[in-house]
């Protein structure tokens, strides 16, 4: 779960902007959690700040996860706060937090399983195979390797389209996912998942939606191949 929280927009990497407004954020939803009657003040908040700069290379959800873990005993004593949400507070949890995490790392690189030699199949070849399984099976596949289809494509001349027609195709399918997220967070009652939807929201999963939308519309709309 620790290295899991740990892929994602990462605070260090944040503009000033979003980084005070995410901290204040989380800072805020943590003392909810633990029950703090009063946050921080700006004065406070300031210092808490300061401190966190120690630590910032971290995503939203690591935060809340770190005050969770001790709130869990899991590193060894529950801390408490004593409706003192400071800087000496959170500089603690943080620290802890961050030698759990280097922990978890370790133990998962330990048990990560050797790799297999990579597969030395072309980009052409999974262009090929695809087309080949949709005429056998009449369907679509979920998982499937569509950036290696859509890079053959590319370099075969296939897409052809005008950049304005592919920049209103990604603009359709963003719109589709924002969508997707908005319904899929009112159905989430947990605020961990509801970070981790939005978490999921970015451009490297969007190129990838992209690519392979472009290329199922490429192989049906465009009678390669016929359902």
């Amino acid at each position: 779960m620790i290295v899991q929280n740990s892929k994602g927009v990462k605070f260090s990497s944040m503009s000033p902007e979003i980084y005070d407004s995410k901290l204040k954020e989380a800072v805020t939803m943590v003392c909810t959690m633990l029950g703090v009657k009063t946050p921080p003040d700006p004065v406070t908040m300031g210092h808490i700040k300061r401190i966190f700069n120690n630590y910032h290379n971290i995503t939203y959800r690591e935060f809340v996860n770190a005050f969770e873990l001790n709130i869990l005993g899991e590193y060894g004593e529950v801390y408490e706060h004593f409706q003192n949400f400071d800087m000496v507070f959170v500089s603690r949890i943080l620290g802890m937090y961050r030698v759990r995490k280097q922990n978890a790392i370790k133990e998962a690189e330990y048990y990560k399983p050797k790799e297999l030699p990579a597969h030395e199949s072309t980009n052409e070849d999974y262009y090929n195979r695809l087309v080949e399984y949709i005429k056998t099976n009449n369907t679509i596949p979920f998982t499937w390797n569509y950036s290696a289809v859509y890079e053959y494509m590319r370099e075969s001349g296939m897409i052809t389209e005008s950049k304005e027609w592919r920049h209103e195709f990604k603009k359709g399918i963003e719109e589709k996912m924002k969508a997707k997220l908005t319904a899929d967070k009112l159905k989430s009652k947990d605020a961990i998942e509801r970070i981790r939807l939005e978490d999921a929201f970015n451009e490297t999963n969007i190129k990838s939606a992209c690519q392979r939308e472009y290329v199922i519309y490429k192989l049906t709309t465009k009678k390669n191949v016929k359902l």
